[in-house]
């Protein structure tokens, strides 16, 4: 997601990166100061799911980009499955619930292909293909479009749902 980074991040537009990452990635950022990227403001918070710890960055925003999540996760277990739960749809769950209590218009939430399937058996993946996951990941982004929808409906709210096929670039790790 680097490559998403350095567009939002890009000058003359006012990015406030929150990251539920301590330290932040340094494959996507060269850290000199805790409180500066890119002379934006960076913030580090304990957890995606503590709204009192955000609240007041997202305050005044006109849009959020969510583009956190939890993938490339070998492990197969119960304990995986609550983990995946917690960075794909819970974090979801929070940043939706307080850009709407905070007056936020628009949300972006970049989800995953992946919540159609794993191939499309010769046949491309269209706007009707229905949903079939496969894996922890891919049923969570599909749990947290449809907490998305649920959310948005009847708020000042309004979303766009991005299922990219694969997003590359410098370190990338791929599928």
């Amino acid at each position: 997601m680097s490559l998403t980074f350095e567009y939002v991040l890009r000058p003359g537009v006012e990015t406030r990166l929150i990251s539920w990452i301590t330290p932040v990635p340094s494959k996507y950022f060269k850290v000199t100061s805790i409180s500066s990227i890119f002379g934006r403001i960076l913030t580090v918070l304990n957890g995606p799911t503590n709204p009192s710890s955000f609240s007041h960055y997202l305050k005044g925003g006109e849009a959020v980009v969510h583009l956190a999540g939890l993938a490339h996760n070998p492990s197969s277990d119960i304990d995986s499955m609550h983990h995946y739960r917690m960075a794909n749809v819970e974090s979801l769950r929070s940043i939706a619930k307080v850009s709407c209590e905070v007056g936020v218009r628009k949300l972006i939430f970049i989800s995953s292909i992946g919540v159609l399937g794993s191939s499309t058996l010769s046949i491309p993946f269209t706007d009707s293909t229905p949903t079939n996951p496969q894996t922890f990941y891919s049923a969570t982004k599909l749990q947290a479009e449809v907490v998305l929808r649920e959310i948005c409906r009847g708020s000042l709210l309004s979303y766009t749902i991005l299922r990219p096929p694969l997003v590359y670039g410098p370190s990338c790790s791929g599928n």
